[in-house]
């Protein structure tokens, strides 16, 4: 498979597909059932001149939308910091506790699905996966 540019349709499709046959996932993140928006701010000092907006829900994956609409949980970064989680260099838990991705809903149910979530992480680090920009050196799979 050739490499998905990170949080395009394709990659969205690929996600969702790989989300759903995880069964360790679906086990872990049983009773969660949120929508989740994942915003990446732009650094145009980089290559990444625009700002995105992805978002699905957890843990059924049936759709994702690429626009703003009114959701549980949102995580706002920037690009770089997705880069970092998607590549293992940071956890994406101890990004949301020290602040690098903000987010903006209820912490102590996101807290309570800790394990869901490094799973899904795990899930989509199996992505073969592009990034842009200066991050292009890091893409993998």
């Amino acid at each position: 498979m050739a490499r998905l540019r990170f949080l395009g349709a394709e990659y969205m499709e690929e996600a969702l597909k790989r989300t759903r046959e995880n069964s360790e996932y679906q086990q872990a993140s049983e009773g969660f059932d949120d929508t989740l928006a994942f915003v990446v701010e732009p650094e145009p000092d980089k290559g990444i001149d625009e700002r995105r907006t992805v978002g699905t829900i957890l843990p059924q994956a049936t759709e994702y939308w690429m626009d703003d609409r009114p959701v549980t949980f949102t995580f706002l970064a920037p690009y770089s910091v997705y880069v970092d989680i998607m590549t293992g260099k940071l956890d994406a838990v101890r990004a949301i506790t020290k602040g690098a991705l903000k987010l903006k809903g209820p912490m102590p149910k996101i807290l309570r699905y800790v394990k869901g979530t490094n799973l899904w992480m795990d899930t989509l680090r199996t992505i073969p996966t592009q990034f842009e920009g200066d991050f292009a050196d890091r893409s993998f799979g």
